[in-house]
Formats: structure tokens, C-alpha cells, sequence
């Protein structure tokens, strides 16, 4: 029955029943705030232009419908692949924002050279993105937590791709979230391990067992493969080795490894499917994914 429940409402977000009132907003007429101006944020979707080190930054910043003064709410940030939009993961999140009582953000990204449309994030150390898109992420949870909107024990992101790939980074050198859920991307070699510096964290990844990372890549950017990473987790974490869920939805595997502390590292393999996920598998992704994420909070 809760198979049945997720097509139905995938199918419902597909046809275009779920939608968000971002159509209805212009990017070009809103002003252009300060990284120190109060944002005036409240209830559903805010568009914003945040000028945050001399950059002009865009962004989505969803509330639940009814937000109740005093109460903290868990974060969750979604990062676009290369090209954008930051509408993309606007209505991806959309639909669980006042269903789970949760913050949904979704940033633009910024391009990777002048006059370039095309834009991403400074997802490893030598990335060709010059900004500072990882303190951007750290202005916003912090002005989250000053104005008493955000509870630091969940802090979450998730992203595909190039957004995929920052929230390694993310992991690894902030110590801001409880958990991350990566979708098609790889893991790069040499900028995205754990090591001892890392707040431990939960990981759950999904990708496609046709997608270009999926047997790791030694090409641009050189990646572990999909099975290195989730061995390169669970061992960093020390999970047991054998899976502790075992199960397949639709066209998903998914494994999950748990350690003492209660921490998952969670592989999703998509079947059949490369780096363009199908519409019907997103949501029901997203929602496991989201899912994922508050069933953690940050040790």
C-alpha cells in the first residue's frame, strides 16, 4: 500500500497537480538584500537576491505553510546540476515542506566563466567556480539559527550531479549536517574521503546502474565507482558489513548499512537507468530521500 501511495502521488507531481507559486514570482524585480540585511523571510516560498561577498546569489527559501514563532525546523538544502535552475529543486522539495515541517533552499549556482549561462558549484578544491558557495551555505544556516528558524541538529542537502558532488565537499569540510543524499554523481579521489576531521554523518546515495559515475570515472575528474564509495562510507563509519534492509521498490535496490551509533550509509541503485533519472522514479526519490534525512539527527 505505501508502494501504491508513492506512484500515485509521483503520478500526481508528473501531471502537474503539485505545484508551487514560484511562477508567479520575478526574479527581476526583487531587490537586491546585503549578506547583513534582515531577509524578511515567512510562511511558503521566498525568492531572495542575497549579495553575499560581492556576488549576487538567487535563491528559494520555502517555510511550511503555518510556521509557529519560537519552533526550530530541520533544513534541508537541494543543489541543481551543471546548468541550473534553482527552480529545479524548488519544486522537488516543495510537495514535503509542510508535509514533514521542514525548511526547503535551493540556491542558484554560479558560472563557471564569464558570460557563461551555464552554472555549478565549488564542488572540490581546484574546481573552476571562484566563489565562496560553501560560506554561503554556512551565512544562511547561521542566519537560520539566529533568527530562531533552524534546528542545527538537522541540517541536511542533497543534489544531483555537479550538486551531488558539493554535497560531498559539504560533508567533508563543514560541520554543519547530520546527513547527505547525493543522487548521480561520483565521489572524487583525493577531495571527497572522510578522514578524522569529518563530523560523522549519514550518507545515502542513489544512482543509476547506467550512469556515467556508476563504474567510477578516469576522465576529467577521477571518481570512485558507485560500490567504492558506499564501501569507502561504511567502512569510515564502521557499519556492519551486512545490510540490515534488503529491499526493492519500483525499479530500486536499496541497502542499508547501520552502525552502533544509529548511522546509515543507504545505497540506492536505480535499474536500468542513467544520468537522466525518468520523472515517474523522482519524487519517489526525493521522498525517500527526505525520509532519510529525519530519521537523523546530527550527533
Amino acid at each position: 500500500m505505501k508502494v501504491l501511495i508513492h506512484i500515485v502521488r509521483a503520478l500526481l507531481i508528473v501531471m502537474g497537480v503539485l505545484v508551487t507559486d514560484l511562477q508567479a514570482q520575478d526574479v527581476s524585480s526583487t531587490p537586491v538584500l546585503q549578506s547583513g540585511d534582515d531577509l524578511k523571510l515567512k510562511s511558503g516560498n521566498n525568492l531572495l537576491k542575497i549579495n553575499f561577498k560581492g556576488v549576487v546569489r538567487e535563491l528559494f527559501i520555502e517555510f511550511p505553510a503555518e510556521i509557529k514563532k519560537g519552533k526550530r525546523y530541520p533544513v534541508v538544502f537541494g543543489f541543481h546540476g551543471d546548468g541550473g535552475p534553482k527552480e529545479a529543486y524548488n519544486r522537488r522539495l516543495s510537495p514535503y515542506v509542510t508535509k514533514y515541517n521542514i525548511i526547503g533552499i535551493s540556491i542558484q549556482g554560479t558560472p563557471k566563466r564569464v558570460g557563461s549561462h551555464a552554472s555549478s558549484w565549488d564542488h572540490h578544491k581546484g574546481s573552476n567556480v571562484d566563489v565562496d558557495d560553501i560560506g554561503f551555505v554556512q551565512y544562511l544556516v547561521d542566519y537560520l539559527n539566529k533568527t530562531k528558524r533552524a534546528d542545527l541538529k538537522r541540517i541536511y542537502a542533497t543534489g544531483g550531479s555537479s550538486g551531488g558532488l558539493f554535497c560531498y565537499r559539504l560533508a567533508k569540510e563543514t560541520q554543519l549536517f547530520a546527513a547527505i543524499g547525493p543522487t548521480k554523481c561520483g565521489m572524487i579521489k583525493g577531495s571527497h574521503e572522510p578522514d578524522s576531521n569529518i563530523s560523522p554523518l549519514s550518507v545515502m546515495q542513489v544512482i543509476g546502474n547506467q550512469d556515467k559515475s556508476f563504474n567510477g570515472s578516469n576522465k576529467r575528474l577521477t571518481m570512485y565507482s558507485a560500490e567504492q564509495r558506499i564501501e569507502i562510507w561504511r567502512n569510515f563509519l564502521k557499519c556492519n558489513p551486512k545490510p540490515s534492509i534488503n529491499t526493492k521498490i519500483m525499479d530500486m535496490t536499496i541497502k542499508t548499512y547501520v552502525n552502533d551509533e544509529g548511522l546509515e550509509v543507504v545505497y540506492c541503485m536505480l535499474h536500468g537507468v542513467g544520468h537522466a533519472i525518468p520523472k515517474q522514479i523522482i519524487p519517489v526519490m526525493d521522498e525517500l530521500i527526505v525520509e532519510f534525512f529525519l530519521r537523523h539527527k546530527k550527533l
